[in-house]
C-alpha cells in the first residue's frame, strides 16, 4: 500500500452512520476469536459506538488489544497483517496507540494500546459510561448525526467534530 492509500484510510475515508445492528456483537466475537488464535494471552475489547446497544454508529467494529510492552513488535505487526489488516502506524506516540484497519464485507478498526494505560482506561470508561447512560448515548448519537449532516463526513473531520464531547465525558468520569 502506498502513502496516498494509507492517508486516505486515515484521514479521508468517507463516514456514514447506521442504526444499531445486533450483529455487531457477533462480528466482534468472531474477530476476537480470530485475533486470539494468534494472541491468546492478551486482553481484547470491543470499543466505540458499535459496542453500545441501541447506538447509531459507523458500521465499523472498533477493537482494542492491550499489550504490557509498547510499542508492538515487528513480529506482532506481521501477524496482524497476515490476518488481513492494513498497518497504518502509530496514531498517538505519547500515549501509545498503533492503528490497523480491515475493509471488506465486514469492516474493522484495530488498535494496539498499552494495557491499563491512559488510552486503554479512557476507552473502557467511555464505552461503559455510554452503556450505563442511554441519555448520554442518545446525545452523542445526535452529535455524530449532526456532524454528518453538516458535511463532516471524512474520518478526520468527523472525529474532530465529536472530540470535545468525548473529552468532556472522559474528564467528568475521571473526576467522579
Amino acid at each position: 500500500m502506498n502513502i496516498d492509500e494509507k492517508e486516505y484510510l486515515i484521514y479521508h475515508e468517507k463516514v456514514y452512520l447506521s442504526d444499531y445492528d445486533i450483529d455487531w456483537e457477533t462480528q466482534f466475537i468472531d474477530e476476537k476469536n480470530l485475533l486470539q488464535s494468534c494472541f491468546s494471552d492478551v486482553p481484547i475489547e470491543h470499543i466505540g459506538s458499535t459496542a453500545v446497544k441501541g447506538m447509531v454508529a459507523k458500521p465499523i467494529i472498533d477493537i482494542m488489544l492491550g499489550v504490557t510492552s509498547y510499542p508492538p513488535s515487528n513480529e506482532m505487526i506481521k501477524k496482524i497483517d497476515e490476518l488481513g489488516y492494513i498497518y497504518l502506524g502509530e496514531a498517538d506516540i505519547v500515549n501509545g496507540r498503533t492503528v490497523f484497519k480491515k475493509r471488506n464485507i465486514l469492516n474493522y478498526n484495530f488498535y494496539i494500546i498499552k494495557y491499563l494505560g491512559k488510552l486503554w482506561n479512557e476507552n473502557i470508561l467511555f464505552r461503559d459510561y455510554l452503556r450505563e447512560h442511554q441519555d448520554v448515548a442518545l446525545e452523542y448519537s445526535k452529535i455524530k448525526q449532526n456532524a454528518i449532516d453538516k458535511g463532516m463526513d471524512t474520518m478526520s473531520k468527523y472525529y474532530s467534530e465529536k472530540a470535545d464531547f468525548i473529552s468532556n465525558i472522559i474528564k467528568n468520569i475521571s473526576i467522579c
